[in-house]
């Protein structure tokens, strides 16, 4: 995405040599983000960013061009934090120089550059350094290499404020053109902090598809800010013959092409060393190789000869196991005809002992069966010797009754008789009528038709309730007791015990 210029610029700014050789390795891009001991170079970058920005205090943002609150601060102290204390040997080597101040002045000198340059072109500068960050990311990612990725994530976090300032300073104007642009910037300044912090989340815990999304998320939210924000330059989209000529690079100053020299050379004296130890590394390792081949082969042998021996061996055990196995037969067989002999006998009393039983057993059904018989006829006894008793019971009852129907029926002709005897003695009986609640209803019932009484033509038994037809009790109510051949005794409802022919009363419906 960065020309070798921006790119120079960015890695002029956090204090790092440039020379176009060591451009394509991308360890000396990156060093920033790796190493030992990072809290003093850590800290000559940010001193060179804020020389570059800060030439006056900022108003006050409107609350609606605001990137939203995040978690970036933790992110980034804990991300440059990894960066400077996880590095291999390499970065050491590269950090002493940094910290011996063998390039310290050319980073004064870009910062003083930088320094007079606009705020806005320094933090649209700002804003295009990420795009070699957001490379090694996708390097170390798709290697599955995570030990540097908090490190790059922590840089991208560090430029917050850029891509503040790039919102606010981009557009100027009130026009709806600019209003949309700005909203636009906002939108996707907002996704890449977002989709940066999901992206150290996912590499946090080392999952490959969450940190592929996230990275992917990242880029695009990223390559939309770029064009939202014209960073990327409407040069490519006129016609090849009206594009605008570039301008040529500055010479750089005699003592940073004299320190560039240097550090190519030291460069490339490094990567022949790195070379030679690779070389002696690599015969080493032959070596090593033979020697683990040779040691190989002699084991190999030894086991062969264990092997042979343990054949041996084996084959005493199995003439062993055999003769074992014999005996072991003859001795199973021996005791297999002995339990055949003892099950044989056991066989034998067994069914002599069952056909015992099967007789005791018919023996004890023979005499269930007969006491079963008797018991019957007993229970059949019994039962004619209580219908008996029962029908005893019921005609002495029956004659009880009788009798004291009778005898009730003599009181009453006597009270009768006593009653017309006082009624002709005394001259005025006959003017005032006679009546016994408890006996006498023919006064309530004598004019009553008989069609008008309701009775069921079924002729009682004893124990139904009954109706008197005729009489003197016409229209009472009862129970039938007793039934003497053509006569009833009923016990009325006033607890009255009457003898009554039969052709006057009748079952109540």
């Amino acid at each position: 995405v960065l020309h070798d210029r921006s790119r120079m610029l960015c890695l002029l700014a956090a204090g790092i040599s440039y020379t176009p050789a060591s451009v394509p390795h991308r360890r000396s891009a990156v060093a920033i983000t790796r190493g030992f001991d990072a809290a003093p170079v850590i800290g000559a970058a940010l001193t060179a960013f804020a020389i570059g920005i800060s030439p006056m205090t900022a108003a006050p943002l409107p609350s609606e061009l605001q990137l939203a609150s995040s978690e970036s601060s933790a992110l980034v102290t804990e991300g440059l934090k990894a960066a400077g204390m996880q590095g291999d040997q390499k970065m050491i080597k590269l950090w002493a120089r940094l910290k011996a101040g063998a390039l310290e002045s050319e980073g004064r000198q870009a910062a003083e550059s930088v320094g007079d340059e606009k705020k806005l072109a320094n933090a649209r500068m700002r804003v295009r350094s990420i795009a070699p960050y957001l490379e090694e990311t996708q390097r170390d990612i798709f290697s599955s290499r995570w030990k540097f990725v908090q490190g790059y994530l922590g840089v991208i976090f560090s430029q917050v404020d850029a891509f503040q300032t790039v919102i606010t300073d981009t557009y100027p104007g009130d026009d709806p053109v600019s209003l949309a642009s700005k909203d636009a910037l906002v939108s996707e300044g907002e996704n890449v902090i977002r989709n940066a912090e999901a992206l150290a989340a996912a590499a946090k815990t080392r999952s490959e598809p969450a940190a592929l999304t996230a990275f992917a998320k990242l880029s695009l939210s990223y390559d939309r800010f770029l064009k939202d924000g014209d960073l990327y330059g409407n040069a490519l989209l006129l016609p090849a013959g009206e594009r605008p000529k570039q301008k040529p690079a500055p010479t750089p100053a005699p003592d940073l092409l004299a320190v560039q020299r240097q550090a190519s050379v030291a460069s490339a004296a490094k990567d022949a060393a790195e070379r030679a130890t690779d070389r002696v590394e690599e015969e080493v390792a032959a070596k090593k190789e033979a020697a683990k081949k040779a040691a190989e082969e002699e084991a190999a042998a030894a086991k062969a000869a264990d092997k042979a021996e343990a054949a041996s061996e084996s084959a005493d055990k199995a003439a062993e196991k055999a003769a074992a196995a014999a005996e072991k037969v003859a001795a199973d067989a021996a005791k297999e005809r002995e339990a055949q002999a003892k099950v044989a006998e056991a066989e034998a009393k067994a069914e002599a002992k069952e056909t015992a039983e099967q007789k005791a057993e018919a023996a004890e059904a023979a005499a269930a069966a007969a006491a079963a018989e008797k018991r019957e006829a007993l229970r059949e006894a019994e039962e004619r010797l209580r219908a008996a008793e029962a029908k005893e019971k019921e005609a002495a009852t029956s004659s009880r009754l009788l009798d004291k129907a009778v005898e009730f029926e003599k009181k009453q002709e006597k009270a009768a008789q006593k009653s017309a005897d006082s009624a002709a003695a005394d001259a005025t009986a006959a003017l005032v009528p006679q009546y016994d609640p408890l006996t006498s209803t023919e006064s309530l019932y004598k004019d009553t038709p008989l069609e008008a009484l309701q009775y069921s033509s079924v002729k009682p038994k004893i124990k139904d309730p009954v109706l008197i037809l005729a009489g003197p009790d016409k229209g009472r109510v009862g129970v039938l007791l007793g039934i003497d051949s053509n006569t009833a005794i009923v016990k009325l409802s006033t607890k009255e015990l009457k003898v009554i022919e039969l052709e006057k009363i009748a079952k109540q419906e």
